[in-house]
């Protein structure tokens, strides 16, 4: 395996449990080296409608149970996934992903007045998970109330172009950049 390899390494990090903390866990344990493993998705999640969460099938809980077990150590980005967590009968620490606003103050010249036009933007793969479509549904009551507001959808499209398609039939053409 690549990691004799390629190292020697003083610690390996596998983001999700599965695929790359399944496989990264027992690994480094063979090799004697501490792992990390980030659990930020859909670890603890079941939403079998959608196809969507670990904790759906048979072979999802193993991954999980496997990444968990053999790892050093566990982190999770929020305090609601180290709630999961903890239910699972885990101890992860919590280390929040984005950026401390306070480093990067906003100039006194950059400051929007609040109020319309309003500009919205939406960073994430577009898949059902995401629910993008209860926000296009929100943008096109927002549009018929009058309220000017745009939306920037940015993201892989994991959907095929439905939510191209469902945003030209609730009239959001010109309204959301995809």
């Amino acid at each position: 395996h690549g990691l004799r390899e390629d190292g020697p390494f003083d610690v390996v990090h596998a983001y999700w449990a599965q695929p790359a903390g399944r496989l990264v866990a027992p690994l480094a344990r063979q090799m004697g080296i501490p792992s990390v493993v980030t659990l930020d998705s859909g670890e603890f999640a079941a939403l079998p409608d959608i196809g969507y969460g670990l904790q759906s099938t048979l072979r999802g809980r193993w991954a999980v149970r496997t990444a968990t077990r053999l790892a050093t150590r566990l982190s999770v980005c929020s305090t609601y996934q180290a709630e999961l967590a903890r239910a699972h009968g885990l101890g992860p620490a919590v280390i929040p992903l984005g950026v401390d606003l306070s480093t990067f103050p906003r100039r006194a010249d950059t400051d929007a007045a609040e109020g319309p036009p309003f500009r919205l933007l939406t960073v994430a793969s577009l898949n059902p998970v995401k629910d993008h479509a209860t926000l296009l549904e929100a943008m096109a009551r927002l549009r018929a109330r009058g309220i000017d507001v745009t939306l920037d959808v940015v993201g892989e499209d994991t959907m095929g172009g439905r939510l191209h398609t469902l945003a030209g039939r609730l009239g959001l053409a010109g309204h959301v950049l995809f």
